[in-house]
Parts: C-alpha cells; sequence; structure tokens
C-alpha cells in the first residue's frame, strides 16, 4: 500500500518519469528492507488441536523438549544471517556452547 501512495506523491509533484523512478526504487527499498529483517516467532499448540499459534498468544501452550521456530520469510542468501540471530535469540540455544560441551564430553569419553 505505501509503495502506492509513494508512487502517486511522486507522479504527482515531480511528473510521470521522475515519479515511476522513485516509485520503482521505493519498492526496491522495501524489498530489500523485508528480506534484510524478517519477522520471526516461536509456534505454540492450542490446547485440544492441532493448531499452532504464536507463543505470546495466552492460550497457547509451548510443548516441552520442542521448539517450533517459524520465519515469516523465505529463507534466502540475504537474509541467513539475520535467520540465525533470530533463531539463537528466540530458542535460547547458543550452538558455540552445545558444541564445546559435546566436545568436552568426547574427551572425557576418550580419557575414561
Amino acid at each position: 500500500c505505501m509503495v502506492w501512495i509513494v508512487t502517486w506523491l511522486a507522479v504527482t509533484l515531480l511528473g510521470l518519469d521522475l515519479g515511476l523512478g522513485v516509485g520503482v526504487g521505493f519498492s526496491l527499498l522495501t524489498i530489500v528492507l523485508r528480506t534484510q529483517f524478517p519477522s520471526s516467532t516461536l509456534l505454540g499448540q492450542v490446547p485440544d488441536c492441532e493448531i499452532y499459534r504464536d507463543c505470546k498468544d495466552n492460550q497457547v501452550k509451548e510443548i516441552s523438549g520442542v521448539k517450533i521456530f517459524r520465519l515469516n520469510m523465505p529463507l534466502c542468501y540475504t537474509n541467513c544471517d539475520a535467520f540465525k540471530t533470530a533463531l539463537h535469540k528466540r530458542t535460547g540455544l547458543d550452538p558455540v556452547g552445545v558444541l564445546a560441551r559435546r566436545r568436552k564430553a568426547e574427551r572425557a569419553r576418550r580419557k575414561a
């Protein structure tokens, strides 16, 4: 909706050629911003049914031992870092710490 409004205002104020250029530029800017900053949620199960919703909802129960993470955007190379950051932040999982604990446990098993 914003792209249409910005394009209409730009065409009205600047003329057809420049206005359409501003509209295309604004459209590209919104696409880049949406792919770089995608929204994400943790899902929980609505009691007594097979529907999963955002955990911020009061009626939703999180399944113990399971985290369901949803990225509200297609995953591509431009937003993979944002995906990793959001996944670590939402789930509370630190992959570096998990790997360190796993290596330490393997070393302890080898010594024993």
